[in-house]
């Protein structure tokens, strides 16, 4: 598993990555009542397809978590080439659209950052593959 977090503005936020075989499941929460607000699945159409995944997302009503779990997921299916399920619930009281907008930096940076490891981990595990052969 893998776990990064980020606080910026006074907004603490979480994102663990579990990886299922070569698919990835994501949880992003945080802020002053994490919860789960919504869940959204990224299936890429194929490695040499430029196309964007497809994807699809069911959200709490009056959430809008969905917007960042869909994101989230799309990024990572399209990086890593695998199927990503991202449940996200990220909730401020009388949020403004400063906070939102650090929201969105800040779970850009953590996806970053969880894309860097994964990716660093894949690689360490196919030299030790080629080093078995």
């Amino acid at each position: 598993m893998y776990k990064m977090s980020i606080s910026e503005m006074g907004i603490n936020l979480c994102m663990h990555a579990l990886l299922s075989g070569k698919d990835v499941c994501v949880l992003i929460s945080g802020g002053d009542g994490p919860h789960i607000g919504a869940v959204a699945l990224s299936v890429p159409r194929g490695a040499s397809d430029k196309e964007r995944p497809y994807d699809t997302a069911l959200s709490m009503p009056g959430h809008k978590d969905h917007i960042i779990a869909r994101r989230v997921a799309e990024r990572i299916a399209t990086e890593l080439n695998t199927t990503v399920a991202v449940v996200c619930g990220i909730h401020i009281d009388g949020m403004t659209s400063e906070q939102l907008d650090t929201i969105k930096s800040s779970v850009e940076n953590l996806t970053d950052s969880i894309l860097i490891t994964i990716k660093a981990d894949m690689r360490g595990k196919e030299v030790m593959k080629s080093r078995q052969a």
